[in-house]
């Protein structure tokens, strides 16, 4: 339990981290593009190209973001099934051998008083 709180913690870092960048991105974007414009302001059709190619970028870039993001939590997601596997395994381990133990000692115990040849 405390895994997925730490998860869904992580998550909302995560997300707040990539609000940040995409709040920042068009800033530096902006500083891209400035010199290819002010050579280019004459053309109409080239502004409305790179308007599309800019939106195209910006969309690409989120989607990056957002396949990192799933990529991330996904594999964190299998490495804890993983985890729970593996205490799932031991749990059964122990508890076999706590009723086997257990078993031997009522045999034993009936051995002792006769009542098993």
């Amino acid at each position: 339990m405390n895994d997925v709180a730490t998860q869904v913690v992580e998550t909302g870092r995560i997300i707040m981290q990539k609000d940040a960048e995409k709040k920042i991105f068009p800033t530096k974007f902006k500083s891209f593009r400035n010199p290819l414009l002010k050579k280019k302001k004459k053309l109409n059709v080239f502004v409305q190209a790179k308007n599309e190619l800019e939106e195209l970028a910006i969309k690409v870039e989120a989607q990056r973001e957002e396949n990192d993001f799933l990529r991330s939590f996904l594999n964190s997601a299998v490495e804890n099934k993983f985890e729970e596997f593996d205490l799932y395994r031991t749990f059964v381990t122990e508890t076999r051998e706590f009723f086997v133990n257990t078993l031997q000692e009522i045999k034993d115990t009936l051995k002792q008083k006769g009542r098993i040849s």
